[in-house]
């Protein structure tokens, strides 16, 4: 009953030459290692705005994140 989450994990990323950070509350399900790779959803005019593909359901965001 109820979530239960983990640590929260920070990641960054560049987009045109310029580095963005951001950070997610993990869900205790799903393993994570320091050096995984994720797919990261961002407004292009605003990179900042950021969230891990990983955070939407299933059909919301079109991706092609391998």
């Amino acid at each position: 009953p109820g979530s239960h989450y983990g640590p929260m994990l920070k990641y960054s990323f560049n987009w045109s030459g310029k580095n963005y950070y951001g950070s997610v509350l993990k869900k205790l399900s799903k393993k994570a290692n320091v050096g995984d790779t994720i797919c990261v959803v961002f407004a292009a005019t605003d990179p900042s705005i950021n969230k891990p593909f990983s955070s939407f359901d299933n059909g919301e965001i079109k991706c092609n994140c391998k």
